[in-house]
């Protein structure tokens, strides 16, 4: 029963850990040498998974980013979670550490053709942060699947290509038995004409015994009638 308790603990802490990490919170990334209040998260992916994932979701809401300061910036989008119009969305991810699939995601948003800049908060721009949290939570959600659906499509891969090396496998291993099958006959066949032709030069010997028998009565019958 602690055994099971400690488990039960071990799942809560485990799962509170992910959920935190999961949070997004308000801080600052740097934009063009300033310091610009944006909201950060932890997307449980890689740079490059999370990236496409969060293009691929922009561009299901007809905006297609473009990398610019080591931003991608979406222009003039709308953002069903902010239900605030049309706005300027600009998205920094950067890689936790080479080892982990972890990225960190800084998003920064302003009025359409307002450049991020120190004073350009969510305040200003009329934004809700409970909005911007929810988009980043759905990002983070939505980037999580996208990178699951990878690795289910790689996974995937794996088992066609490890079934065509099976099948490939099998087919050699038939066409092996097929060649032995032959080859055996072909040994059966070769140790009949062996056999046959042991019989043969027997034939051939006792002939050639005989012929050499006649000849030598043939030459005792010359000898003894010129005597």
């Amino acid at each position: 029963m602690k055994k099971i308790n400690w488990m039960l603990a071990l799942l809560l802490l485990v799962s509170t850990k992910i959920l935190a990490q999961s949070t997004p919170v308000e801080g600052k990334v740097e934009y063009d040498k300033v310091m610009v209040p944006c909201y950060n998260i932890e997307l449980p992916v890689s740079e490059e998974v999370a990236t496409e994932a969060i293009k691929n979701r922009f561009k299901k809401m007809g905006a297609n980013g473009k990398e610019r300061k080591g931003f991608l910036e979406f222009k003039n989008v709308n953002i069903p979670e902010l239900k605030t119009g049309l706005v300027d969305a600009y998205i920094k991810i950067e890689q936790k550490t080479k080892k982990e699939k972890k990225s960190a995601m800084s998003f920064i948003i302003t009025e359409p053709g307002v450049a991020p800049s120190s004073s350009s908060t969510e305040a200003s721009s009329s934004i809700a942060s409970a909005g911007a949290f929810g988009l980043l939570s759905s990002l983070s959600e939505n980037s999580a699947d996208y990178g699951l659906n990878l690795e289910i499509k790689a996974q995937e891969d794996k088992v066609k290509k490890a079934e065509k090396e099976y099948k490939n496998a099998v087919n050699e291993g038939e066409a092996l038995q097929n060649e032995l099958k032959k080859v055996q006959y072909e040994i059966e066949a070769n140790r009949n004409r062996q056999q046959n032709q042991a019989q043969e030069v027997n034939k051939q010997k006792e002939l050639l015994l005989q012929i050499q028998a006649l000849q030598k009565n043939a030459l005792g019958e010359k000898i003894n009638k010129v005597e």
